[in-house]
C-alpha cells in the first residue's frame, strides 16, 4: 500500500502582476536576490495573452539555494490598463513538504486569481494546506500520458517539447507524472504546460515544455527540438508498468521508487530502469525479483549510491535465503560480513545451513557475522 504521510502543511506564496511593469506584488517569505529575479522572469507570460486559456497554465521549477520549489499558475489579466498583462500566483514549497505530498495535483486547488487590481494583501501570508488522502483526480488520458512518459524517460538526456491537443488533459497528466516521481527527482523537475519558446536558461534547462496544437505554426520551437515519436514496438515494459501505477488506486510502484531512488543521481535516466526492476511483483516471481535487484545494485550502481535500495535488497534476499541461487548467496556474503543488516537466531541458522551446503569454510572465516558463526558452535 502507498505510504501515509503528514496531511497538513504550511506553504508560502507570492503574487506577480502589472504595476508600472511586471513585478512582484506580494510574497510571504524572503527569497535570495538572484532567485527573486529569476522568479520575476519565469512568472511573466510565455505566449501572447490572446492565446491563453481562461484557466491559464502551470510552471514548476526549483530554487535549491532557498530550499524551495516554485509551483505557479499564470492567467491573462485583461482588467489591467495595459495589453498583454498577466497574474501569476506561485506556491513556494519547501523540499521537505514537496516530498511528503503524495498527490501533487491537490496543490492546484490553492491557486487563486486576484479578484481586483489591488487584491494583494492575502498573498503576503502563508497558506495552510491539508492534503486529502481520498482526493479524486480527473481521469487521466492514457494515450497522452503515454506520449509524455515515453518522451520524458525514453529520452532522459533531452529537453522534451510536446504538442498537445487538450491543455486541461495535459495538466492532469503532468500532475500525475510529477506525483509519481521520487522526492529527489520531483524537486528537480522543471516544466511548463504552455509556452511558445524554450524557457530554459544556460544553467537550468527545462525537462518538459508543452504547446497547444492550435498555435503550432506560431511557435518559436525549432523542429529538431520536438520529442521523438515512438511506435508501440519501441516501448519497453516499463511504460506499461508506469501507466498502470498512474491509474491505480494504490501505488506500490511509487513506494518502491521512493526507496530505490532516494539517494540516486542521474535523475530521469534512472526512471525506466527502476520501473523495469520493479516489474510486476508476484509471489511466484519474488525470488527472481530479488535476484534481479541484487544484480542491479551490484553491477549497475556506483558503490556510493543506492544505499537504501542495497540495504532493503539484502534484507529481501535474507528473507528468501532458502530459495536463492548459490550465485546470489555469494553476492550477498560481503554485505553480511560488513554488517549491512542484523537478523534473528532463527534467520542465522537458515543462512548457516545454506552456506554450509556451498562451502563450510565460509562459516569459519573471521569476517562472517558472529550471529551466523555461533550457530555452528566453537
Amino acid at each position: 500500500m502507498t505510504r501515509a504521510y503528514n496531511h497538513s502543511f504550511t506553504i508560502d506564496q507570492a503574487l506577480h502582476g502589472y504595476d508600472g511593469g511586471h513585478r512582484l506584488l506580494a510574497i510571504s517569505r524572503k527569497l535570495d536576490g538572484r532567485n527573486q529575479h529569476a522568479a520575476l522572469q519565469l512568472s511573466d507570460r510565455t505566449v501572447p495573452t490572446s492565446h491563453l486559456p481562461p484557466s491559464g497554465y502551470l510552471t514548476g521549477h526549483p530554487f535549491p539555494d532557498d530550499g524551495v520549489y516554485v509551483f505557479s499558475r499564470t492567467w491573462v489579466a485583461p482588467e489591467m490598463n495595459r495589453p498583454g498583462c498577466v497574474w501569476t500566483h506561485s506556491l513556494l514549497i519547501t523540499f521537505t513538504t514537496l516530498a511528503q505530498i503524495n498527490d501533487i495535483g491537490q496543490l492546484t486547488t490553492l491557486f487563486r486569481r486576484p479578484e481586483a487590481l489591488q487584491d494583494h494583501a492575502g498573498y503576503a501570508h502563508p497558506l495552510e494546506f491539508k492534503a486529502e488522502p481520498d482526493f479524486l483526480n480527473p481521469k487521466i488520458e492514457i494515450p497522452l500520458a503515454r506520449s509524455i512518459i515515453t518522451a520524458l524517460y525514453g529520452e532522459p538526456d533531452e529537453q522534451i517539447f510536446l504538442t498537445v491537443e487538450d491543455q486541461a488533459a495535459a495538466e492532469v497528466a503532468v500532475m500525475a507524472i510529477w506525483s509519481q516521481q521520487w522526492p529527489r527527482l520531483r524537486r528537480g523537475f522543471r516544466f511548463c504546460t504552455l509556452t511558445f519558446r524554450d524557457r530554459s536558461t544556460a544553467d537550468h534547462p527545462f525537462d518538459l515544455q508543452l504547446r497547444s496544437s492550435k498555435f503550432e505554426r506560431t511557435s518559436l520551437w525549432p523542429e529538431r527540438r520536438q520529442a521523438t515519436s515512438h511506435s508501440d514496438t519501441d516501448l519497453g515494459a516499463w511504460v506499461d508498468i508506469c501507466l498502470q501505477d498512474l491509474i491505480a488506486k494504490q501505488h506500490p510502484l511509487r513506494d518502491f521508487l521512493r526507496r530505490a531512488g532516494g539517494d540516486l543521481t542521474g535523475g530521469r535516466n534512472r526512471f525506466a530502469e527502476l520501473c523495469e526492476l520493479y516489474g510486476h511483483p508476484s509471489v511466484e516471481r519474488e525470488v527472481l525479483a530479488v535476484e534481479r535487484t541484487l544484480d542491479y545494485v551490484e553491477h549497475r550502481l556506483p558503490s556510493n549510491e543506492g544505499r537504501l535500495l542495497r540495504k532493503t535488497t539484502i534484507e529481501d534476499a535474507i528473507r528468501q535465503i532458502t530459495s536463492l541461487s548459490d550465485h546470489s548467496l555469494v553476492t550477498i556474503l560481503p554485505h553480511l560480513q560488513n554488517g549491512v543488516t542484523s537478523f534473528s537466531e532463527d534467520t542465522a541458522a537458515r543462512i548457516a545451513r545454506r552456506y554450509w551446503a556451498i562451502d563450510p569454510n565460509i562459516l569459519l572465516e573471521s569476517t562472517t557475522p558472529s550471529e551466523i558463526r555461533k550457530v555452528i558452535g566453537p
